[in-house]
């Protein structure tokens, strides 16, 4: 029967290979399935070009791709993508979708065609049975210079890729919740669409083609003129568009892969499971991070933001500055876990992709893999066998152990003291009932570290616990990118080892391109080692993956002052949180070194009010008392200081803070004396005196003992 546009050879063509075809017959089950439905929504019949055994009635001497020829002029061309079909030395690959999707460009109707509803489709109407390798999936769509856009015919649980059969018309275990009636009928009605659109163009050849690009008969006459004056006038909006509308010529605005993870809601009621919405925002976090190709990916510092007060998708896109969002929900009943999420293009809130999982507990790995993959699928990124390696690697196979561990991830992220004491309990639990759990190791490394710095636990007991922790979680996987920036932050605040850790900073880097804890920690040392220009780059990086959490947003102002960039610190700095300490502490230092005191003064007390009583925070409480000092406001300082020593008497004050504020009051043998105990007991700001010479220490940052104790510390010294 012939096509029902004359000229046409078949309506539609099946392509495939004969694999596919022998173990179960699916692709024949298919074609009639296909034609029954086709009958069912066609009022004319439409003539199908399927042939089960191609090699049939042609001898030896016979030529396969010329006898087919013929076929291949048709209207529709649907190719059946499996594992195998993408094989560049195959004769489904060559000989029929390479030949159709050539000639299909080169015919009257070209290959993609407007349909009725305004939209554009093609006329290779892909049906997928296999998710596909990412060479295959690049295979075809460098073909067909696109987008591969398939309708799926795909029954997926863990482990298992495989054709959707017709008799699994309620699929409760297909991950990909498809339909196998549905699916058909998706094909008839894509047919359909495709046919009418052909038969109106056919029939209405000019009213069609003017939809397209009405092309208007040019006059000769002074042709030349209009050519060059055109060109001219083409030139002059490029440059216009190019200097005032930047956005035109940097796409990158509308095709960078950011993205952000919304806190998903938590819909359990059972106070047990109440952490789990935090944390599956977390793990998805972390998942997408180990993907290279995405541009940004935002931590969950910056979107747990709009954890109780959610704008709209547009508006937190927009604080965020990402161009896709994710957001979902999760409730845990004992052995059962229900997870709905979706992908949003922002700007429209356009849904892009949503999937609902009904799984029990113990596929909640499988679940956050799937979820990274079908994310990255979504937005045309191909993963790396070494991105799927990591994205698809369980962190342990005890649940009980990552449940401990997520708990104490959501005691740490809160970075205060007694929370902090919360977190290692919960990590030290989690490695009691799986001691290969890595992640915990890594967070116990990053809270020891993190207590002595800031003087809340013995040096010697953080160092020993942090060292152990940091170096078995290496050992257990040498992929964390945490990891290897927690060993550096440790190789320099406990070892004094001051340059070493730029390898370790670098390979953190590579493994986790869109951690903002990494950038976060490697501004910290570059600062710490006096080189700002670096360190202000790294910082905007921090910032970029966590716009909205203070203290990584601070991290560029902090790298101006330092500089001596002081206007470009305050700049910078008013742009954020005046009522986050942190601000208002480094707008003081600011405000100092340009001798506006008053100024300075401002800030300093703004600080204070914020800390409250010195003992919440000695160490800031010791700066601020520099700032009063050199401000002119001595009472107020000596004030901190008298405060300092009591509290150092019951508890650990930095000596390093308190050698600072001797140096506001211009007190410089007890400065060094302060300076050399610091150094004697290894406490947690000593390594910070090479940055310090260039804010508290500047009028003593010549003298032969600063210099020497810089050479003692590990610093390299002009």
């Amino acid at each position: 029967m012939p096509s029902i546009i004359e000229g046409y050879a078949y309506d539609i063509f099946i392509s495939y290979r004969q694999k596919d075809n022998k173990y179960d017959g699916w692709v024949t089950e298919f074609v009639d399935n296909l034609k029954r439905e086709l009958e069912a929504t066609f009022k004319e019949d439409l003539s199908i070009y399927f042939d089960e055994n191609p090699h049939d009635g042609l001898l030896e001497t016979h030529s396969v791709d010329k006898s087919l020829e013929g076929k291949l002029k048709c209207l529709i061309f649907i190719p059946v993508i499996s594992q195998t079909y993408c094989d560049s030395k195959s004769f489904a690959w060559q000989q029929e979708f390479c030949v159709f999707n050539k000639l299909a460009k080169e015919d009257k109707f070209r290959r993609d065609l407007r349909l009725a509803s305004g939209n554009v489709a093609s006329r290779i109407l892909p049906i997928k049975i296999h998710d596909l390798d990412p060479e295959d999936k690049t295979l075809l769509e460098n073909e067909i210079g696109g987008v591969l856009r398939c309708l799926e015919f795909i029954y997926k649980s863990p482990g298992v890729n495989r054709p959707l059969r017709a008799n699994e018309d309620h699929p409760h275990d297909n991950l990909n919740k498809t339909y196998y009636r549905d699916q058909i009928n998706k094909v008839a009605n894509a047919v359909k669409e495709i046919i009418a659109a052909l038969k109106k163009q056919s029939q209405y050849p000019e009213e069609v083609s003017k939809q397209g690009f009405e092309v208007k008969p040019v006059q000769q006459k002074n042709l030349k003129t209009k050519i060059i004056a055109g060109i001219l006038i083409l030139f002059t909006l490029i440059v216009i568009g190019y200097l005032f509308i930047p956005e035109l010529f940097n796409p990158s605005g509308q095709l960078e892969k950011s993205i952000a993870v919304l806190p998903f809601e938590n819909w359990n009621s059972d106070d047990e499971y109440m952490h789990l919405g935090d944390a599956i925002t977390d793990e998805i976090i972390l998942q997408l991070q180990y993907i290279n190709d995405f541009d940004r990916v935002l931590s969950r510092s910056s979107t747990m933001q709009f954890k109780e007060n959610r704008p709209t998708i547009p508006e937190i896109a927009e604080k965020l500055g990402v161009n896709y969002i994710i957001e979902g929900s999760i409730q845990r009943q004992k052995d059962s876990v229900t997870i709905r999420v979706q992908v949003l293009r922002a700007k429209n809130e356009d849904h892009i992709w949503g999937e609902k999982y009904d799984r029990k507990w113990e596929d909640i790995f499988f679940i956050q893999d799937d979820i990274a993959k079908k994310v990255a699928k979504e937005l045309r990124i191909v993963l790396t066998p070494l991105e799927i390696k990591r994205v698809e690697k369980k962190p342990t196979e005890n649940l009980e152990a990552y449940n401990l561990y997520l708990l104490g991830r959501s005691y740490y992220n809160r970075h205060v003291k007694e929370s902090i004491h919360q977190g290692i309990k919960y990590f030290n639990s989690a490695i009691q009932l799986d001691s290969t759990l890595a992640f915990a190791y890594v967070s116990l490394a990053q809270s020891y570290q993190f207590m002595v710095r800031y003087s809340w636990m013995p040096r010697e007991e953080g160092q020993k616990k942090a060292k152990e922790a940091i170096l078995k979680a290496i050992e257990l996987d040498d992929s964390l990118g945490e990891a290897h920036a927690a060993l550096g932050l440790i190789m320099i605040v406990f070892d004094l080892d001051i340059y070493g850790p730029e390898q370790e900073f670098q390979k953190a880097i590579k493994l986790s391109p869109n951690s903002a804890e990494v950038f976060s920690s490697y501004a910290q040392y570059l600062r710490w080692i006096g080189r700002y220009d670096q360190g202000l780059n790294i910082a905007k990086r921090a910032t970029e993956l966590d716009p909205l959490t203070t203290l990584t947003s601070a991290w560029p102002g902090i790298l101006y002052l330092l500089a001596g960039r002081y206007d470009e610190s305050i700049e910078y700095l008013k742009k954020y949180d005046l009522n986050f300490w942190g601000t208002n502490l480094y707008l003081a230092y600011n405000y100092y070194f340009k001798g506006m005191f008053s100024e300075a003064i401002f800030y300093a007390d703004k600080t204070i009010s914020l800390i409250g009583n010195i003992s919440n925070d000695p160490s800031t409480s010791c700066c601020i008392g520099w700032v009063y000092a050199k401000s002119g406001e001595i009472n107020k300082a000596r004030e901190i200081l008298t405060q300092a020593m009591v509290l150092n008497v019951h508890t650990s004050v930095d000596p390093v803070v308190i050698a600072a504020i001797y140096d506001g009051l211009g007190e410089y043998e007890k400065v060094f004396d302060w300076l050399l105990k610091a150094y004697e007991v290894r406490s947690g700001q000593i390594i910070y005196l090479k940055a310090y010479s260039d804010l508290y220490f500047k009028d003593i940052s010549s003298d032969p003992r600063y210099i020497d104790l810089l050479k003692k510390i590990g610093f390299k010294v002009n």
